[in-house]
């Protein structure tokens, strides 16, 4: 039961985020624009690296008596690919908040206002992703995990995601750096939901969900034809990361509407105080240990 209220929780927040990104086309541009410079930066790994590693310097390497050398080459290629797809993300996670922000607070957004907002913050975008990519992703792993979240928690006063949550909003809309926008997150979702706030929302499963068909595209053109083109996997390829950065999209404005909520103590135009609250609440551990 607790599982299923959640799922829906997760259909209606879902669902009026859509909406916001429906009712304002200018939002739909940013997951396709990010599809695109992610797919270039892939070309781009693609032609340069090569499927047998073989092009440039970063192919492995034999020495005088013939035994292979990984060329470390390889592996700065790699790190630089992932900072640079992250910040591609981020910045258009970014454009996509200021713009959600202008949607719901003045007027209908446009494309280069989203564009010149994230560069107004290029600095804390570049910092964030590279913070986020690396030292974020552990954290986050960690804070994953029952016993080792107990230890980050120790260390750093709330769970990971409290202090990330609202990261975005908080630089594009009150135009701080990332450390005070950690800090003013944990006071916002502290502030609303409690000390020990937890996510009640998966939209990543309807994504998950509306990633099906590419999976399908492939599976079919195995079995009809025997074997997979590059038209095939480009294009289930697309599908997937539209789909990725639409959530991701989707995510954010949910971001910008639950800090609206949480700032000013009144739900936005077309939501409910009764949705928003339920969108954090206590871990399922502390709910059973209560219920017991």
């Amino acid at each position: 039961m607790r599982f299923l209220k959640r799922l829906m929780n997760g259909v209606h927040l879902l669902a009026r985020s859509m909406r916001i990104i429906w009712n304002d086309k200018t939002l739909m541009a940013f997951p396709l624009a990010s599809t695109l410079c992610t797919l270039t930066v892939l070309w781009l790994i693609y032609i340069s690296v090569g499927p047998d590693k073989v092009r440039l310097f970063i192919n492995t390497r034999p020495d005088e008596i013939g035994v292979q050398h990984f060329n470390y080459g390889w592996y700065v290629m790699l790190a630089l690919a992932y900072l640079a797809l992250s910040f591609l993300t981020v910045f258009f996670n970014t454009a996509v908040v200021g713009c959600t922000y202008i949607s719901m607070t003045q007027r209908d957004s446009k494309f280069m206002e989203g564009v010149l907002l994230s560069l107004k913050n290029l600095l804390s975008i570049l910092l964030w992703s590279i913070f986020a990519s690396t030292f974020g992703l552990l954290l986050s792993v960690l804070d994953w995990f029952k016993y080792t979240s107990r230890y980050t928690r120790k260390v750093l006063g709330s769970e990971w995601s409290m202090m990330t949550y609202f990261v975005l909003p908080v630089i594009e809309i009150e135009n701080v750096t990332i450390f005070s926008a950690m800090g003013r997150s944990t006071r916002i979702m502290s502030d609303t939901w409690g000390e020990h706030a937890t996510a009640r929302f998966g939209m990543g499963l309807f994504f998950s969900i509306l990633s099906l068909p590419a999976l399908a595209l492939l599976l079919f053109a195995y079995f009809y034809w025997g074997q997979v083109s590059y038209f095939i996997d480009a294009l289930a390829l697309s599908w997937v990361l539209f789909s990725l950065v639409l959530a991701q999209a989707a995510q954010s404005v949910l971001a910008v509407v639950l800090y609206l909520y949480a700032t000013s103590g009144t739900p936005p135009e077309g939501w409910t105080g009764e949705l928003l609250a339920k969108a954090f609440g206590k871990p399922v551990e502390e709910e059973a240990g209560e219920a017991a």
